[in-house]
């Protein structure tokens, strides 16, 4: 993605998307509110590689950088940032919207 628009108009594609398996695998109207909010909190952060479904209703947001791995889950009312090293987890937090 390369910028802010492409992740959003990215979520606005997934909830519209209508060839889920699942029904949890489809972001949650709340998931999706929730996100658009935490783009306000990370703006002029680094534009995330990719976004997804995550099941659970919720969407995930990823960044790469070498062997560093992060997420930041959406599911519902709950956002958690979530960091990998070298494929194990090296910090898990909550981040309040």
């Amino acid at each position: 993605m390369n910028n802010w628009l492409e992740v959003i108009d990215k979520i606005k594609y997934l909830r519209e998307y209508d060839l889920y398996e699942y029904e949890d695998e489809r972001p949650s109207e709340k998931s999706i509110m929730i996100s658009f909010k935490l783009i306000l909190k990370i703006k002029d952060g680094t534009i995330p590689m990719r976004v997804a479904p995550c099941g659970d209703n919720g969407l995930a947001f990823e960044w790469k950088s070498g062997n560093i791995f992060e997420t930041i889950y959406v599911i519902n009312d709950e956002v958690e940032h979530v960091i990998f090293k070298n494929c194990k987890v090296v910090d898990r937090y909550k981040i309040e919207i």
